[in-house]
């Protein structure tokens, strides 16, 4: 069977490949991710400013220089060992007392220190750290209104990385998805839409032909498809991590890890006045909370595992998202982890096509889609035997 590489139906495996990768897609859905994550930048840089001497601050930093030093230059780093039978020797100590010299230590040591760099570490003087993370301003406020976006999206992954490397004992899983947003959007064209950039690209053009009414067209980019197929990948890689490492949990077998978490005062809402006597009310009626919990345990269980591998087809992808949208706004609610649900529900939207996504804004703020622009005849290409 021969057909032409560019079609994924007639093609078989090869022109599937093709088409999956490298075929130019509408950049709307990127964009829209670059606007949402820059609006999340914005607020989690501003609730930086509330405790920033306490985040950065050599001496006034929950880890002052000192400590930070030997974790950037002096912590060992080690190789697992060679063998399954090669537990770590209990410590030997010499006639004198000091301990001698590990074996372990000696055989599987790689290096020492840390990949770690930030601004703050070289910074001292209290105005100084204010003025850095002002300027830090900047940058994210072109970002997310898309100016000069090729530039400013370098800037803010190179920017959130200075607060995630100075301060690692506030990191957690929002850090790592807003770091990995920004690297796939370093790689596309996110400011091709729903941009400064494109308005003042149209500007122009309308000055040039003489027509205020003229829409300046978008083509579409193969590196905006790279750069969607890599978020859909690697959202899907986090979920089936998330699904499977939950079945190690006895938790999530005897079906009471939802409940340790609604009911745990660090992180469900207990101010809010109902929240408790609804808590006690569902508790005490064993068969209605049974099921209430168990059925929350299945439903995460079987959406985190089964999202990587039914969101690719059209007939379950739409189910998939809004599993994912329901899992995420419980989280954002329940555990108050709201700038993380805020980002995995903005990486979720790279499965949201660009039709509409267009469509959608078009609805709801009268947003007009943007025209493609004519793509150049493509020439004769080779068959591919399948």
């Amino acid at each position: 069977m021969t057909t032409q590489a560019t079609d994924p139906k007639a093609g078989g495996l090869l022109a599937g490949w093709d088409w999956f990768w490298f075929h130019p897609r509408n950049p709307a859905t990127l964009c829209l991710i670059r606007v949402f994550t820059g609006l999340i930048l914005l607020y989690i840089h501003f609730c930086y400013s509330f405790s920033l001497l306490e985040f950065v601050h050599p001496t006034k930093g929950w880890v002052d220089r000192e400590t930070f030093e030997f974790m950037r230059m002096d912590t060992p780093l080690f190789a697992p060992a060679n063998e399954w039978d090669s537990p770590r020797p209990v410590p030997q100590f010499g006639p004198d007392g000091r301990p001698l010299p590990d074996p372990y230590f000696q055989t599987y040591r790689l290096a020492y220190g840390q990949y770690l760099w930030s601004v703050f570490f070289h910074v001292d003087d209290e105005g100084w750290v204010w003025a850095i993370h002002l300027a830090f301003f900047v940058p994210l406020v072109l970002f997310t209104l898309g100016l000069w976006t090729r530039l400013t999206t370098v800037l803010a992954w190179a920017i959130t990385l200075q607060y995630i490397h100075r301060s690692p004992v506030t990191q957690f899983g929002q850090d790592s998805m807003t770091m990995l947003g920004l690297f796939f959007l370093m790689i596309g064209p996110a400011g091709a839409k729903y941009s400064l950039d494109h308005w003042l690209a149209q500007r122009r053009e309308r000055l040039r032909r003489g027509d205020p009414a003229y829409v300046l067209p978008v083509a579409p980019s193969v590196l905006a498809n790279v750069a969607i197929r890599m978020m859909q990948i690697q959202f899907c890689a986090i979920y089936l991590a998330s699904g499977t490492s939950k079945l190690l949990g006895s938790s999530w077998w005897n079906g009471t890890a939802v409940w340790n978490t609604v009911a745990n005062y660090e992180f469900a809402p207990f101010y809010l006045d109902f929240y408790e006597p609804m808590l006690r009310s569902l508790a005490s009626y064993r068969p209605v909370w049974e099921v209430a919990m168990t059925s929350q345990v299945i439903f995460t269980l079987v959406l985190e595992i089964g999202f990587p591998f039914l969101v690719w087809f059209p007939k379950t992808r739409g189910l998939c998202v809004a599993g994912a949208v329901l899992l995420h706004t419980g989280i954002g609610i329940l555990m108050g982890l709201v700038t993380f649900s805020l980002m995995m529900l903005t990486l979720v939207a790279s499965f949201i096509p660009s039709s509409t996504v267009e469509r959608v804004l078009g609805q709801l703020f009268g947003i007009k889609p943007i025209p493609a622009a004519p793509q150049p005849a493509a020439s004769p290409e080779p068959a591919v035997a399948v």
